[in-house]
């Protein structure tokens, strides 16, 4: 089965592959806009299960998303995304009113080998509010439903 790449994601994972790395944050924009940031562009059509994120390995990372994308699939990718271990992942939620809630995810643990002991790749996915509103402790229940909290 062909993996489906977000728009502009084979172009971070070409750069990625040639050793380059974008300083800050990447951004995978659910709901469309625009961003100052890397961004890559996740449309409606494209099937979430199939999504290849291997470009956001040790990245920080924002999701960016709102009420037009259902809660199922913004943590179906959440979670795909937090597989591949980035350095930081979190989660900011747009309303329609333009009041932004965010959530930080989790994080990644890179270790390169060291003096015969293996390299430590994993990430500790533990969703937390950072301004307690009532749609991030929403959200956070969703994210935790699919994905329980602990080592990926």
């Amino acid at each position: 089965m062909q993996p489906w790449y977000a728009k502009n994601a084979r172009a971070l994972l070409e750069a990625r592959q040639n050793g380059m790395k974008p300083e800050g944050w990447v951004t995978v924009a659910m709901a469309g806009g625009q961003f100052t940031a890397p961004t890559l562009y996740v449309h409606d059509d494209m099937p979430a299960d199939r999504l290849d994120w291997r470009m956001l390995a040790g990245l920080m990372v924002v999701i960016e998303t709102g009420p037009t994308v259902p809660v199922d699939r913004i943590a179906r990718v959440a979670r795909d995304i937090a597989k591949v271990k980035p350095a930081e992942l979190r989660l900011r939620f747009t309303t329609q009113a333009g009041a932004c809630h965010e959530l930080d995810i989790g994080s990644g643990i890179h270790v390169p080998a060291l003096m015969g002991l293996p390299a430590l790749h994993t990430f500790q996915w533990r969703p937390i509010t950072l301004s307690g509103s009532l749609v991030e402790y929403r959200l956070k229940a969703a994210l935790r439903r699919h994905q329980p909290d602990g080592w990926l």
